[in-house]
């Protein structure tokens, strides 16, 4: 999901449809008040940040609002990871059911 988002943004700034007035419209006509609505705003945001700075991407600190942005993709679709103590990944999911699985 977040990688097609990403192709979208691209291919609207690719063909500078970004700038058209009705582009904001037309994506709050797609979206409406769905949940993705605000993860297709922050995945923008973060976006059109990086290519401003690109080639000059000085840290790995420049991929944060990235990084951001795709964690709260994640916990809206019941997604949490989280690194414990020991440096390993603990992820748990909340499926529509309430159950918790842990990988």
């Amino acid at each position: 999901m977040l990688r097609i988002a990403a192709t979208v943004h691209g291919y609207i700034d690719g063909i500078r449809l970004r700038n058209h007035d009705g582009i904001f419209e037309i994506e709050e006509k797609v979206f409406g008040e769905s949940y993705f609505k605000d993860v297709w705003k922050d995945l923008r945001y973060a976006l059109q940040g990086l290519h401003m700075i690109y080639p000059n991407w000085s840290s790995i600190d420049d991929l944060r609002l990235l990084a951001s942005a795709i964690i709260k993709t994640w916990s809206v679709l019941g997604i949490f990871p989280r690194e414990l103590e020991d440096g390993s990944l603990y992820i748990m999911y909340l499926d529509f059911y309430a159950t918790i699985l842990e990988i």
